[in-house]
């Protein structure tokens, strides 16, 4: 039986981050899913679209989904997604005639000969025919250029650098010639100087009037877009942001949701190995969020253990998990400018100027 394109592509993702092996876990698959299909990043139904290849490839025999309904799924929010799947061997790794443990790879690859099996091995060729030729007279360009010209998929590199071939002692980008490009982000600077933190928003809404809040009040040195995953790539640009800054920290306040968590955790611990900087939650921003959404004080103590919001201080640790067992994600949108110029008493105009508003 066929597979549609999407499909394959997933199976494709899942079978890289595997990394050789047949299970994979799923945080992993998560991340393998945007990976492959970034354009579903902030959509609504992710998890559907996910579970729907899932089950396409489970239909087709290419992995295996866990028999155990209550301890092989993640039963909430809706759909149930599998904790793990099981890639069928034969999808894994195709029978070829080609044997990695004997080739005469070049010093670099020396370490593909001890692997047990090596899913693309002609990706792995292809890299050796670079390695062999005087790489280091070639200038450093960025990965999605050497990507294209290694595989003819200016992607391929980037899910590659997520797999074995790039744990301590083997493959790295330097060894290819090629670097990540500096990401900046959209920013909007206080109108007047400000004592209070940056604070970082997650999306476009958020973004505009959160700045616009700050321009009437100046609580914050500046507003920062994350765009999601984007700012995982714009710990330097972050860092240089916050050099002349009277604070060492930023402020965060994204959606609330497994993602909405996971970025500005994962943010927090870059910005803190690369820079000393921290990530910290805009605490009355995610109060009021809970508050809006109903989720009062009084949650279930019991919650509050679950690493998933260790991140947030321990007042709202519950109020967090029981705003994650919740169907659909609290997000930013709830607390908007009629809300915060509300908070804060500012006399809104009905008829001002749509300044930075696009109408058709």
């Amino acid at each position: 039986m066929k597979i549609s394109k999407p499909a394959e592509v997933l199976l494709g993702a899942l079978e890289t981050a595997a990394g050789g092996r047949v299970k994979i876990e799923l945080e992993a698959m998560r991340a393998a899913f945007l990976e492959a299909f970034p354009q579903w990043q902030g959509s609504a139904d992710r998890r559907e679209r996910l579970r729907a290849l899932l089950d396409e490839l489970a239909a087709t025999q290419q992995v295996r989904l866990p028999g155990d309904r209550r301890r092989g799924w993640e039963q909430t929010p809706a759909p149930p997604l599998p904790r793990w799947v099981m890639i069928a061997r034969e999808a894994a790794f195709a029978e070829t005639s080609f044997d990695h443990r004997s080739f005469p790879w070049v010093l670099e690859l020396a370490f593909v000969a001890g692997l047990r099996a090596v899913a693309n091995p002609n990706e792995l060729r292809r890299i050796h025919d670079f390695l062999r030729h005087h790489p280091e007279r070639r200038p450093i360009v960025p990965v999605k250029e050497r990507s294209f010209q290694l595989f003819g998929d200016e992607k391929r590199l980037d899910a590659l650098r997520k797999t074995k071939l790039f744990e301590a002692g083997r493959l790295t980008l330097v060894l290819l010639r090629c670097g990540d490009i500096p990401t900046s982000l959209p920013c909007v600077p206080a109108p007047r100087p400000s004592s209070g933190q940056w604070l970082i928003v997650e999306n476009e809404a958020a973004f505009h009037s959160f700045s616009r809040l700050n321009r009437a009040l100046g609580l914050h040195s500046g507003i920062v877009l994350g765009s999601g995953r984007n700012v995982l790539r714009a710990v330097d640009f972050l860092a240089t942001l916050i050099a002349s800054s009277a604070h060492r920290d930023f402020l965060y306040f994204g959606d609330i949701d497994r993602d909405g968590i996971e970025i500005p955790k994962l943010l927090d611990r870059r910005l803190q190995e690369r820079a000393g900087h921290r990530v910290t939650p805009a605490q009355q921003y995610y109060e009021w969020l809970l508050t809006a959404a109903g989720i009062g004080g009084d949650s279930l103590a019991v919650h509050a253990a679950n690493p998933v919001v260790s991140w947030f201080p321990p007042p709202l640790r519950s109020r967090i998990q029981t705003a994650l067992a919740r169907t659909r994600p609290l997000v930013q949108e709830a607390i908007g400018w009629e809300f915060l110029s509300a908070q804060f008493n500012i006399v809104i105009n009905a008829n001002e100027e749509h300044v930075g508003f696009v109408s058709n």
